[in-house]
């Protein structure tokens, strides 16, 4: 009788032995299968769309290993037995398995290129009115391989849109014409932004980038009227994609870097650096009007990676408080960035540095003149105090 009752709990335990061997298997398999799904699904995405996988954001973050198990039960009745006596009970190594598996929670996935960069470069915002997530500038870190092959527009549509704006700018003042020692520099990280209504056929804002017609032409325009108050300025439009070998856009403020740094080499006075960009957010969260016209509204953007920002933090702000003293809401705020792949911006190379953001990709050309305008009169005047202010303290 006992031998009996032996074999029976032997076979009884040999059985159990198997089925959590076959469970084993099977949830090896399907965690295996799973992880090689979702690898693929990365990799076709990086290379298809730039949108989140969805479904499986949604199965791997919220999902919890209980629900998963009761799901497989329905399909695995052994699943169900009774755990509590059992050292390796099923359930338990299901849970054990889903835990280990090689899968995140977080969205494996990059943002779309016109989407906010709120949770991927923790963006704040330090001065300004409080906007919703959709208000944060977005900073792009890469861009379609095939939008900086598009063929560019034509130096003579360029002149074109320069008249769009009656006012002409008038010659810079011979003081500033003569001066070589330049006080403001002007420059482009990403020289080729441009605006949807400037560029024929474009409706993609992926794909809203111009070696002519781009975000330059505001930086000469801002330039030019600096110069008409007495600013010499330093503006460079240099295009970085046909200039620099192997250009990969992840690297633009690399590049952008040393055209500050040989500025400061030919211009050792040089104490204001201005980095000039568009958003890529809609005109409906990038405008202003003003008296009875549309404006390319403004946002600045402070680096935190920079150990001394609340020095740039602290020159914006008066860049920031002017412009909106006398145009209110033209500036939409100052938001302190930690970007993917940037988080400085330059601005540690000198502290009245900033990066500016006018207007966004469905902004027009001439709503962006005329608040480079209206930048230019604000920071003259910033300029022109700290030139009394140091006058003063020489006397003393």
């Amino acid at each position: 009788m006992n031998w009996y009752s032996v074999y029976h709990k032997l076979k009884r335990y040999l059985c159990d032995i198997a089925i959590n061997s076959r469970i084993f298997l099977f949830l090896s398999v399907f965690s295996f299968t799973l992880f090689i799904f979702l690898s693929i699904s990365i990799i076709l995405q990086s290379k298809v769309s730039r949108a989140p996988i969805a479904s499986m954001h949604s199965l791997t973050s919220n999902a919890s290993p209980s629900i998963l198990y009761n799901l497989f039960s329905m399909e695995v009745p052994n699943l169900n037995r009774d755990e509590k006596k059992e050292v390796l009970s099923p359930k338990r190594i299901y849970k054990s398995l889903v835990q280990r598996a090689p899968i995140s929670n977080q969205d494996v996935s990059e943002k779309p290129n016109n989407a906010p960069d709120v949770q991927s470069d923790n963006s704040k915002l330090l001065v300004g009115e409080n906007t919703s997530d959709i208000d944060y500038p977005s900073d792009i870190n890469d861009v379609p391989v095939d939008a900086l092959k598009t063929k560019p527009s034509t130096p003579l549509e360029t002149e074109k849109s320069n008249d769009q704006l009656k006012e002409q700018t008038e010659p810079p003042s011979k003081e500033a014409m003569t001066s070589k020692s330049k006080a403001v520099l002007i420059y482009h990280t990403h020289n080729r932004e441009s605006w949807l209504p400037e560029l024929k056929g474009v409706k993609n804002p992926d794909f809203a980038l111009d070696q002519n017609k781009n975000i330059t032409l505001v930086g000469e325009r801002i330039k030019q009227k600096l110069e008409k108050r007495g600013v010499a300025t330093l503006h460079s439009d240099k295009d970085y994609p046909s200039s620099v070998k192997d250009f990969k856009y992840p690297s633009s403020y690399k590049y952008s870097k040393k055209t500050v740094q040989e500025a400061f080499s030919s211009h050792p006075n040089i104490n204001y650096l201005f980095d000039i960009h568009r958003d890529s957010q809609k005109r409906s969260k990038t405008t202003k009007r003003i008296n009875g016209k549309d404006y390319a509204q403004i946002y600045f953007v402070i680096g935190e990676k920079n150990p001394n920002w609340e020095k740039n933090l602290e020159f914006t702000k008066k860049i920031h408080d002017q412009l909106n003293a006398k145009y209110p809401g033209i500036s939409k705020g100052i938001y302190q960035k930690n970007s993917n792949g940037n988080g400085e911006y330059n601005q540690s190379m000198n502290p009245n540095s900033t990066l500016i953001e006018i207007g966004g990709v469905e902004n027009t050309l001439a709503e962006s003149y005329r608040t480079a305008d209206l930048l230019a009169e604000v920071v003259s005047n910033i300029y022109f105090d700290a030139v009394e202010g140091n006058a003063i303290v020489a006397k003393k």
